[in-house]
């Protein structure tokens, strides 16, 4: 069994938020996972700026959207990783719930609320049309754009104490059973798709919530290091075998768009499995670095506005054509992510800690009534 650290962490560790300080040689290795796996989003999102008709430009953005769609699930796995603990008492239990609420559900409420308006005040309706709207886009409609991700992220959180109890202390046995089991279901659940029908057998563990719950035990399930280098091996394979589906998918089936193979195909799943792990041994090499620690500590704020970021910048900036669209990519993601941590750090001082303050401040007072 891997043991844990005993450094020190901060309050509500989950994928995008809620990090763990950098004085831990043992624990940098996650903040630089998620430093890279945020990059990675913001770098998937700015492929739109890559405009170039050939077969370069093509395989550039399959390729990208390969490497980079792993963002999704090195986040869940992280989040698997941290919130997949047994709480022994109801204190336990009660801690847990109010870090979740503090530190996921409240910015990204506040942050929901600040685009809403943004987006309204665009085409100005009405303080009851404002109001509405965010009811429609904090219930559903946002969860059909980049916020998907904290949609399904929060439902496993809420669930997470109670998956902990059967997902801790696994025999080799089980894990490889649970492994295999998540594997199938959604090899599976793809082969459907492609027949053109849903899979009508259900998994309570499917999709991303296979990730989330892989989180909790994938560093000992590829502990020895002939199967972490197996897996390592496979990368390019892996990468391979989704472009070429992805490429096949869309010329013989239509199918465009997030196609089937990204985020939880088993090809994916291993690319994203590999990546995770060697992003953990690439950051234990690395030490310490404040820029990636710093990048992990604000990743979730730019998770959540980034995209509105992109958009303004795509608007404002000029676009190039051909070959030189591919490093304008990359200063595209430069710049985004950038100008999304500085809004970021904005949000934090202006709007998101006073709000959490004033929730601190209503726990403590409702504690005292009882």
């Amino acid at each position: 069994m891997i043991k844990e650290s005993s450094g020190k962490k901060t309050e509500g560790d989950s994928g995008l938020s809620g990090r763990v300080e950098p004085s831990s040689p043992r624990y940098f290795r996650y903040d630089f996972a998620r430093a890279v796996a945020i990059i990675f989003v913001v770098a998937v999102h700015s492929l739109c700026v890559v405009n170039m008709p050939s077969s370069v430009g093509y395989y550039y953005v399959l390729v990208g959207q390969t490497v980079f769609f792993a963002g999704n699930a090195i986040f869940f796995l992280i989040s698997g990783k941290f919130n997949l603990k047994v709480r022994a008492t109801d204190a336990d239990l009660k801690k847990y719930y109010l870090s979740k609420v503090r530190n996921i559900l409240i910015p990204t409420i506040i942050v929901f609320a600040l685009r809403t308006l943004y987006e309204t005040l665009q085409d100005w309706q009405g303080f009851g049309f404002l109001v509405k709207q965010f009811i429609r886009n904090t219930s559903f409609q946002y969860g059909g754009i980049e916020y998907w991700f904290v949609f399904a992220l929060f439902g496993y959180l809420l669930v997470a104490p109670y998956l902990a109890k059967g997902l801790n202390g696994l025999s080799r046995f089980s894990m490889k059973v649970f492994f295999w089991i998540g594997m199938i279901y959604n090899l599976l659940s793809l082969v459907a798709v492609l027949c053109g029908y849903s899979f009508g057998w259900g998994y309570l563990l499917g999709g991303g919530a296979f990730a989330f719950c892989m989180g909790r035990f994938i560093e000992e399930f590829f502990c020895e290091k002939k199967w972490r280098n197996l897996l390592w091996a496979t990368l390019p394979l892996m990468i391979y075998v989704t472009v070429v589906s992805v490429r096949f998918a869309r010329d013989n089936m239509g199918i465009y768009g997030n196609s089937p193979f990204f985020d939880t195909s088993p090809a994916m799943l291993l690319v994203s499995f590999a990546l995770y792990l060697g992003l953990l041994a690439l950051g234990d090499r690395v030490g310490s670095c404040k820029i990636f620690s710093f990048v992990a500590k604000h990743s979730f704020g730019v998770y959540l506005v980034h995209n509105v970021i992109l958009g303004l910048y795509v608007s404002l900036v000029p676009q190039i054509e051909g070959v030189a669209s591919i490093p304008f990519h990359w200063l595209t993601t430069l710049c985004v992510l950038v100008l999304s941590l500085m809004l970021a750090v904005v949000l934090e001082a202006v709007f998101i800690n006073p709000a959490k303050k004033l929730f601190d401040r209503c726990v403590k007072c409702w504690d005292k009534l009882r």
